[in-house]
């Protein structure tokens, strides 16, 4: 009811999931149900003679992390939890239902960025996490043995834009259906911290490394899901920055939305 009421749409961008891992590990049932989305693309396929561009946000967890720097046509998917399972059974659902050349699925890692302005989430963000441990003088574990390639939410924008203007209302035949899309920077947790601590200017001292194995966390999580993200990155002409300036940005709007309150 809600497409029809919008309708016509022209792009359609698909942030909905159940993603934390650990929740969809204990209810599996429901993170396919939510996470695959079969009611969205019927939906939106009823909109008459052309479809919406469909940009789907999937994730880097569809990669075992068994190997770096994954290449979306040359490391073939192979999740090892169910939260990436239920990403990856979206993206085929997509690619099986919905119009040839009208959609993408794009596999983010990491996300930063600062809270929302208008409707900011009720979890601390991760980089908050790391910025308050840094605060403190007791030592704050980080995992030295998982790495991902953290992308700013202003790039995942940035990206959108590009692809939307390039599909306008065309079918575009020769992209890939799915594309990495990960900052530059293949880091570990530990790495993040104490490049956060560089940018603030504090000590890193209290970073305390361990392997993730140290941690049941319920869930199996994979090693190294470091992405290369060159194929999107060509495409959109977009440059994701490394995560010294995702912190700086996101350091510097927060302080500009408290200015704002």
């Amino acid at each position: 009811a809600c497409v029809s009421a919008m309708a016509p749409l022209d792009l359609v961008v698909n942030c909905a999931a159940m993603s934390s891992p650990g929740k969809c590990e204990k209810e599996a049932e429901l993170a396919m149900n939510l996470n695959v989305p079969t009611r969205l693309c019927k939906s939106l396929m009823n909109q008459g003679d052309t479809a919406p561009f469909l940009v789907h946000l999937s994730t880097d967890q569809v990669y075992d992390g068994g190997s770096p720097n994954s290449v979306e046509d040359v490391n073939a998917p192979s999740p090892v939890n169910t939260y990436g399972r239920s990403k990856l059974n979206a993206e085929l659902h997509i690619a099986e239902n919905y119009v040839a050349g009208r959609h993408v699925s794009l596999r983010s890692s990491i996300i930063t960025g600062s809270q929302p302005p208008l409707r900011p989430v009720s979890r601390p963000l991760f980089h908050d996490f790391i910025v308050n441990s840094l605060k403190g003088d007791e030592a704050v574990t980080f995992f030295e043995d998982e790495y991902r390639c953290p992308i700013a939410a202003v790039d995942i924008v940035a990206h959108i834009v590009a692809l939307s203007k390039l599909a306008g209302k065309d079918a575009m035949t020769d992209w890939l259906m799915r594309y990495n899309m990960g900052g530059p920077d293949r880091l570990s947790r530990v790495d993040m911290a104490r490049q956060t601590a560089e940018v603030l200017g504090v000590s890193d001292a209290n970073v305390e490394a361990v392997s993730s194995a140290s941690v049941d966390r319920g869930v199996i999580s994979p090693a190294d899901i470091s992405m290369l993200s060159n194929k999107l990155n060509s495409l959109t002409l977009v440059s994701p920055m490394g995560w010294k300036d995702q912190m700086r940005l996101a350091l510097g709007m927060a302080k500009m939305y408290e200015g704002r309150s």
